[in-house]
């Protein structure tokens, strides 16, 4: 036996017997960081006057949703069970309140977003 068999299922059997701790403790600092960092590294929202914009880091545009094109716009929360069905999520904040918005044409036509204010952002659409 050379000094490298065998180790490749000692290491495996390693991570494995470790998962149980390190997958979840994995997940809770995403969201962590998520919830913190967010809203700068993520997805940021502008609202024009007649217009959503979403963008991808600050400078990559990955929606564009026209005010006229909104068929309901409503708070959500994590729990609500519309939101589960297929929307895209464009989220910084995972355990805010969100934005749910329906769409009547395009691609997506159900959106999620975590504004920092969703009650606000409402009324400067409805606005």
């Amino acid at each position: 036996m050379t000094d490298g068999e065998g180790l490749g299922e000692a290491s495996l059997f390693e991570i494995f017997r470790h998962a149980y701790i390190t997958v979840p403790l994995a997940v809770l600092v995403f969201f962590s960081v998520a919830q913190v960092a967010g809203p700068v590294i993520l997805y940021r929202y502008r609202l024009t006057r007649d217009r959503l914009d979403i963008f991808a880091f600050g400078f990559l545009r990955v929606a564009r949703v026209m005010f006229d094109d909104i068929e309901t716009i409503r708070l959500a929360r994590m729990g609500d069970a519309s939101i589960w069905n297929w929307p895209a999520w464009f989220v910084n904040r995972p355990f805010a309140r969100f934005v749910y918005i329906r769409r009547r044409h395009g691609f997506c036509r159900k959106i999620l977003i975590s504004p920092k204010d969703p009650e606000e952002f409402i009324a400067k659409v409805y606005g």
